[in-house]
């Protein structure tokens, strides 16, 4: 009997053993699903929030930033329809008021951020697990930029032309230069590998400081008769070298296949004969537009004198000349500032040089100046840059002239429809096009700014894939030029040359800043 009952009570140790187990197993598959639910919940929230942000940040530009009232502040009414559009066309079932939409501070009013949640399904009555995710999308220029200069060249040793970075950096004369913030010369030439290295002084008696805690970083050396010229002395073999920091900004071509209404840079035609802009016209007022001639001064029978009102010129092919010592070439103010009849007298082609610069000081100030243009210059052919003959696709003041802009600004842009479209061209004012890139035996023609009777520009000089020979004078005996330099080169080589002081102040909020697409959370 007593054997017959130990049997039972193990039996029914057993029972309640395998009953307690059944249901740790229960709960512990429970804890799994609901886990695993959660994880496949958070993916699709994820991946829902990101495409909603991308939405979002699509509309950036058009719309003028994220906010109205400025970084931080409540997002525009279609910012948010885009990104609700977005997640919803990937989780039908997700209610559109619950996808938080934000603009972020610190992006520069350029970011959207989207947050979702939602809580997992249960299982064996375990409690759904709660998910959520955050999406930031950038569209445009989210950073401050540390630099007066970016030299992109890397150089090659084997190229036979001057665009082999040895040297990037050349200053051929006997010039002060001053700059308030860092320069960055990518070339790796050493003095081993060819004598000009990637920094070359040509005058005994240049010098050069850099301010405020500023230093020239070389990817290579500089060449021996530059040491000591250079205050404090730059860093050699630095690494990394530095990627083009306004890569990400569009071409003003790329937006005629995006749908927008009106023409954003209609065709334009300076020419003196036909049916041209300047016909017996000089001084000549130009408009913002496509320009497939060029911009030529005093080309032949053409006018000396070009104004260009306020905008974007695009100059495909023949590039832009100043081809005699009484061509000029001026930013203006709108025609709402100063009327046709007041600028053909204000910048009259028979004043001096002295008195054109500073009347020209007086309506285009550097400081809230009504004048601001941007010079896109591209090649003839989508292929090749002419760089040689009459229709060379050159920036070039070969003539003594006299050049003078404001970088482009697209609040005052001529053309309404531009002044959201283009906001990320603020503070460019000379930008020649990326392609095609240079090599061994097809350089992109040299921007000449160098010689000339006088020289004043703002902004930010971008050339990728060019050499910039900067040189600008002080326009006369009365002056006229800035009393400094407010100019930022992010260019392939750089030179400086005359006999000019130049003082290159950083002031970021003339200079073109970096543009970025994509989610960076």
């Amino acid at each position: 009997m007593r054997q017959r009952s130990e049997r039972r009570h193990e039996e029914g140790v057993i029972v309640v053993l395998f009953s307690v187990a059944l249901i740790v197993l229960m709960a512990f598959a429970a804890l799994v699903y609901t886990g695993a639910q959660a994880l496949v919940l958070r993916r699709q929230l994820q991946n829902a929030g990101d495409a909603g942000a991308l939405a979002a940040a699509n509309l950036l530009v058009i719309q003028g930033g994220c906010s109205a009232s400025g970084t931080g502040g409540p997002p525009r009414s279609a910012i948010v329809a885009a990104a609700r559009q977005a997640v919803v066309r990937n989780i039908p079932s997700y209610d559109p008021e619950d996808v938080a939409v934000s603009c972020p501070p610190g992006k520069n009013n350029n970011a959207v951020k989207v947050d979702l949640h939602d809580t997992g399904p249960a299982y064996f009555g375990a409690g759904g697990i709660e998910a959520a995710t955050t999406s930031t999308a950038v569209n445009g220029q989210p950073v401050e930029h540390e630099y007066a200069v970016v030299l992109l060249d890397p150089s090659n040793a084997n190229w036979k032309t001057q665009r082999n970075g040895c040297p990037s950096f050349l200053v051929n004369g006997g010039v002060t230069l001053t700059f308030e913030k860092s320069i960055f010369v990518n070339s790796t030439c050493t003095v081993a590998v060819s004598q000009n290295a990637a920094v070359k002084a040509l005058n005994s008696s240049f010098s050069m400081n850099l301010t405020n805690g500023a230093v020239m970083k070389i990817g290579g050396e500089f060449a021996v008769n530059t040491l000591g010229r250079i205050t404090p002395t730059p860093l050699q073999n630095y690494r990394p070298l530095v990627l083009d920091p306004l890569s990400g900004i569009r071409t003003p071509d790329s937006y005629t296949s995006d749908g927008f209404s009106g023409a954003l840079l209609p065709p334009r035609n300076m020419s003196s004969t036909g049916t041209g802009t300047c016909k017996n016209q000089d001084p000549c007022i130009l408009q913002p537009g496509t320009y497939s001639d060029g911009l030529l001064a005093a080309n032949g029978s053409g006018p000396s004198t070009l104004l260009l009102r306020p905008g974007v010129y695009f100059i495909a092919g023949e590039g832009l000349k100043l081809k005699s010592a009484a061509a000029r070439i001026l930013a203006i103010p709108s025609e709402s500032v100063m009327s046709d009849a007041v600028a053909k007298t204000t910048f009259a082609k028979t004043l001096s040089d002295t008195d054109l610069a500073l009347a020209w000081q007086v309506a285009c100030p550097l400081v809230n100046s009504p004048c601001g243009v941007m010079i896109y210059n591209a090649p003839t052919s989508a292929s090749a840059w002419t760089t040689t003959g009459g229709n060379s696709d050159q920036v070039a003041n070969g003539a003594q002239g006299v050049v003078m802009l404001r970088a482009y600004k697209a609040s005052i842009d001529t053309i309404p429809e531009n002044r959201l479209i283009f906001v990320p061209y603020n503070n460019l004012v000379i930008w020649q096009a990326r392609t095609p890139i240079p090599g061994p035996s097809t350089p992109q023609p040299t921007i000449s700014m160098a010689g000339g009777a006088c020289v004043v520009l703002s902004g930010t000089v971008y050339a990728p894939g060019a050499l910039v020979d900067f040189g600008g004078s002080s326009c006369g005996a009365g002056g006229g030029g800035d009393a400094v330099t407010a100019l930022q080169f992010v260019v392939w080589d750089l030179t400086l040359s005359g006999n000019n002081d130049f003082y290159f102040a950083y002031q970021k909020d003339y200079y073109a800043n970096n543009t970025v697409y994509g989610l960076v959370e």
